[in-house]
């Protein structure tokens, strides 16, 4: 049987290992490395799509808050806004109210500071308050948020006070 030379198979293998580094030059093994570059790059960008879509969340989610921030403070103008008003028609119907002179001149109507409107049944003028009944002077009171303890008389005095 006949031996391998192993002097040839050295030499083969020293050429093989010569080659080696010029497979690179082939064209398939640069597109693979071309391809294993784009995997790379394709995987990067995966990565930072990933952190910039939660950034993007984030940014929505502050910009919902500050919606609602918005929407509140917006909510809390019209209030307040409207409180103003009713304060500035309290205190111009207090001043005119506070010339009358005699007592069948007619009042004029104060806004109720809760409900932004004038209370049903508001005496027209002073001698009319004098001839409102308990039950209607306590209501009225009430509407204003006036403390409705006392005898008539002290009621009917609150109730005048209150356009004075």
């Amino acid at each position: 049987m006949a031996q391998p030379n192993l002097t040839n198979i050295t030499n083969a293998f020293q050429v093989l290992a010569n080659e080696v580094p010029n497979v690179q030059n082939l064209p398939v093994v640069a597109t693979a490395t071309q391809f294993q570059n784009l995997t790379a790059q394709i995987q990067n960008l995966a990565t930072q799509l990933t952190r910039h879509t939660a950034q993007l969340q984030a940014l929505t989610t502050q910009i919902q808050s500050l919606t609602r921030q918005q929407q509140d403070l917006t909510t809390q103008h019209q209030a307040l806004t409207q409180s103003i008003d009713q304060l500035e028609q309290r205190t111009q119907a207090r001043v005119a109210n506070s010339t009358i002179r005699d007592d069948r001149t007619a009042n004029i109507e104060l806004l109720n500071t809760n409900a932004g409107a004038v209370p049903p049944n508001f005496p027209q003028d002073v001698n009319a308050i004098q001839n409102v009944q308990s039950a209607e002077i306590t209501a009225l009171l009430t509407a204003y948020g006036q403390p409705t303890n006392g005898s008539l008389t002290t009621r009917k005095r609150a109730l005048s006070s209150i356009s004075e």
